[in-house]
């Protein structure tokens, strides 16, 4: 995209920016608008966007990657704004690798790796292999590099590479073990483990390393039973293959303290779908458990009549998390840059995971997870309220802008256009966040709005002179604007062209 926008004077680059804005306004967003925008602004300001550059590699990479591959499918980028147990901050790596490095394994072994590399370059591979030998005891290990000196090689950093991913195994034990001992330490709370603690920034900290230490330790029968698993989702996104599980639900069952590892490897089989993970593990526990229901307490010492049962509440209780973590990332969206495209968009998932889950929950009075779904769909409808008690009146002071360049009339232009997107987005779920009367009851209002709009610039546009057009072209794009993303391109042109307007109004 740099490349492409590069050779583009200014004033192309803003009118390219002008024509993308009034496409995404009229409904008609493209794949890739909202980078190009981006790169374009960048441009614009005397700075082109640059990719980050990356670090050279260090001679302890292909360490840290052997040792710590079973954590890459619970790494997150951005951790969720609920935390779920499981899911590991990426950035948690590097301390990670501090605290093994320091108090997981031998020095001797890490200073010996960390010259690997430098010993291959310098061609001295035999006695790399004595080093490994001797720290490591692995055989394997030393033949591999034994046989790698009968025949000259070029690729130095593969040698080190396939040491690397020989001596992991071993050395991954060895960090489980000397990390559980650890981990009763650093819960003393005694002075030898301040300065760790600090480091790990509190009880935080503490948990990840906990989580991480688990799944070191657990990730080979991890492993072994989800290559077992056949696809539990088809095309059409409906679960399969149920009855197939049964070495999971064995797992679970011998080894419950394995469900929330157990639930972001599902969470990652099922798409991503909170909801459709939730009707997994109802549909998991049925099998196992048939139709027997255990009656439980909450920690609010509520009854609480879910199938759900340990350990797969642990994994329904994932799902949840997931979805409010969901729910709260769309959130940010509402007044973000570009917040009439990125909100709906992100909203309308929201809603169908919401609607999904609240037809796999069995709805009862004191039920946990009906009070969860219930107290997300009120915050939902509380923020929907918001966004449209004021619609009309942002309607009204976006059209009545007196040139293009009112900054209070451009803001309330996108928010009505935002607003407008949501209650078209809504209406069909209305009964999903219990909002149908006030919906049809904004929807009326809306139409009426929008169709006393149309007949008012009808009337007051004929015998007007050219000097005082330009406002009311402007609100007549904007008017147009606000048909085209709430009706459609085919319904305003019928508003516009035919006089069954009443006719439209009534269905």
């Amino acid at each position: 995209m740099n490349a492409l926008l590069a050779d583009l004077s200014p004033k192309a680059l803003a009118m390219l920016e002008r024509s993308v804005q009034k496409t995404n306004f009229h409904g008609s967003s493209s794949q890739g608008a909202d980078i190009l925008l981006s790169v374009s602004r960048c441009l614009l300001n005397g700075r082109p966007m640059r990719a980050k550059a990356q670090q050279p590699p260090s001679s302890l990479t292909p360490l840290q990657k052997e040792i710590f591959a079973p954590l890459q499918p619970f790494l997150v980028v951005n951790p969720p704004f609920s935390k779920a147990r499981g899911l590991i901050d990426r950035r948690f790596i590097d301390v990670l690798w501090q605290i093994v490095e320091d108090h997981l394994l031998a020095p001797e072994l890490v200073a010996a790796l960390s010259t690997a590399q430098r010993k291959a370059e310098q061609q001295q591979r035999e006695r790399l292999s004595y080093d490994l030998k001797q720290l490591t005891g692995t055989l394997a290990a030393n033949e591999r590099a034994l046989s790698s000196t009968k025949a000259p090689s070029n690729n130095y950093q593969r040698e080190v590479e396939e040491l690397c991913r020989e001596v992991a195994p071993r050395l991954r034990r060895q960090i489980v073990e000397k990390g559980q001992l650890l981990l009763v330490e650093l819960k003393k709370a005694t002075p030898e483990t301040r300065a760790l603690r600090d480091l790990l920034e509190g009880t935080k900290g503490i948990a990840e390393l906990e989580d991480a230490i688990a799944i070191l330790n657990v990730a080979p029968k991890l492993r072994h039973v989800f290559a077992q698993l056949p696809p539990l989702v088809s095309r059409n996104h409906h679960l399969v293959n149920i009855e197939d599980c049964g070495p999971l639900t064995s797992l679970l069952k011998q080894q419950p303290d394995i469900a929330p590892f157990a639930a972001v490897l599902l969470h990652q089989r099922v798409g991503g779908q909170s909801a459709t993970l939730f009707k997994l593990v109802q549909s998991l526990a049925k099998n196992t458990l048939g139709t027997e229901q255990e009656t439980s307490k909450d920690a609010c010492g509520l009854q609480s009549t879910s199938p759900l049962t340990a350990p797969f509440a642990e994994i329904g209780e994932f799902a949840f998390a997931m979805f409010e973590s969901e729910l709260e990332g769309a959130l940010v969206w509402r007044n973000a840059a570009y917040a009439e495209i990125g909100f709906p968009q992100a909203l309308e998932g929201v809603l169908n995971s919401l609607e999904d889950l609240s037809a796999a929950v069995a709805i009862e009075k004191h039920d946990k997870w009906a009070l969860r779904l219930e107290k997300s769909r009120r915050a939902l409808a509380a923020i929907l309220r918001e966004e449209f008690d004021l619609l009309i009146s942002q309607m009204s002071v976006a059209m009545n802008a007196r040139s293009i360049d009112d900054v209070l009339a451009t803001a309330s232009y996108k928010s009505a256009l935002k607003s407008l997107r949501l209650l078209k987005l809504v209406r069909p779920l209305a009964h999903t966040v219990a909002m149908e009367a006030e919906l049809e009851k904004t929807h009326q209002n809306l139409l009426r709005t929008l169709w006393q709009t149309n007949e008012n610039y009808l009337q007051n546009s004929n015998g007007r002179p050219e000097q005082a057009r330009a406002p009311t072209e402007l609100k007549r794009e904007r008017f147009l604007s606000f048909c085209e993303n709430y009706l459609g391109t085919e319904k305003t042109e019928q508003m516009l062209t035919t006089t069954h307007i009443k006719h439209m109004f009534h269905n």
